[in-house]
């Protein structure tokens, strides 16, 4: 059976790194016989030139198929350097994760307009990077990271190999299928049907961020942290902020803090659950102003199907719920496609609001 890589540990600028996962094919000098004896690390922190597909780019990859081939191949260089670059610094890290979330885009524009390719998995692939990133940047941020290096380092292998290596393999295989069939269309390539990028970049204004708020029982903060993790990209991207209960610092008066924040949300999001229904506060206060705020047209509401729970003939039962068929997030077999599905949905709903805006 084989056993998962455990890299070396070893410091940059006397910060103690977490376990470096993209150690090989990156270092200086080959690292020969890891699991042997002594050995020494010696390693470069990377600086890179993320490709950007402005309007240009993309008339080319829409008119030749050899240059959305390259395109596409260019991905994984792409991510792995991501990848790498997050292990040692914060900045610019936004626009990396900028730049890679527009080159994902690309990707997915091209297989939905062109090729009906899902893809699912490079989403879920995406995603996993960015977490893998906000892991080692809570890290550097952390005044206590010495004495809770143990914590994070556990966390890191979670989300390393949970929600990054774990999806590596099918990621690989799809951008190979993606190549397959562009070659195969190639002969037509310019014929396809225009990419929505174009339309998007036509239609709406990103320079509009939408504000969040999340309405949840305190018994479901670890399934709201998870969604608040796979949303991360849109708050990079300056497109969305958000807020919960739990940024209420002491002192403050926390139902005065809701209320405001509350009134002043563009999309609210019910997480449903037992506990949710349960609750007086969430139930009787702020699901019945968010649906008063929906009916209005002052926001929009949708709610995310947490745990599987009654909730037929709740007020909030006529609107589009998250994810698909509303079926609990914990009820699917694979929690990052469920979670995947609802950042998907919300983010045509910012794009949407937004188009609304211009």
């Amino acid at each position: 059976m084989s056993q998962t890589f455990k890299p070396p540990i070893f410091e940059i600028d006397g910060v103690k790194t977490l376990p470096f996962y993209y150690l090989r094919g990156k270092t200086k000098e080959n690292i020969k016989a890891l699991s042997k004896g002594k050995f020494e690390v010696i390693c470069i922190p990377p600086e890179y030139e993320p490709k950007i597909y402005g309007p240009t780019e993309l008339a080319t990859i829409s008119s030749d198929p050899k240059a959305a081939v390259k395109a596409v191949k260019e991905w994984p260089i792409h991510a792995a350097n991501f990848a790498y670059y997050v292990q040692f610094k914060d900045d610019p890290s936004r626009e990396l994760a900028l730049a890679l979330s527009a080159h994902t885009k690309l990707i997915t524009d091209i297989c939905d307009s062109r090729l009906q390719i899902d893809t699912t998995e490079l989403g879920i692939f995406f995603l996993g990077l960015i977490r893998f990133e906000d892991v080692h940047s809570d890290y550097r941020k952390d005044p206590d990271r010495e004495a809770k290096f143990g914590e994070y380092a556990k966390e890191l292998e979670k989300v390393h190999n949970e929600e990054v290596a774990s999806h590596s393999h099918a990621t690989t295989q799809l951008i190979e299928r993606i190549v397959r069939q562009i070659e195969l269309k190639g002969p037509s390539w310019q014929q396809l049907p225009r990419f929505h990028l174009f339309e998007t970049d036509e239609q709406t204004d990103m320079s509009k961020k939408m504000r969040l708020f999340y309405s949840f029982s305190h018994k479901d903060d670890s399934l709201q942290q998870k969604l608040e993790s796979h949303l991360a990209i849109l708050k990079r991207i300056g497109v969305l902020e958000d807020w919960h209960f739990r940024r209420i610092t002491g002192g403050k008066e926390w139902e005065g803090q809701i209320d405001e924040h509350l009134e002043a949300a563009d999309i609210i999001l019910l997480l449903v659950s037992a506990e949710f229904i349960a609750s007086d506060y969430c139930y009787d206060v702020e699901m019945k102003r968010a649906i008063e705020r929906h009916e209005a047209g002052s926001a929009r509401v949708i709610p995310i199907s947490l745990r599987p729970c009654v909730w037929k003939k709740a007020p909030f039962e006529r609107l589009q719920g998250l994810p698909k068929n509303m079926k609990a997030v914990t009820s699917w077999s694979n929690r990052d496609e469920a979670w995947t599905d609802v950042a998907n949905g919300i983010r045509k709903v910012v794009e949407e609001m937004q188009a609304l805006t211009k």
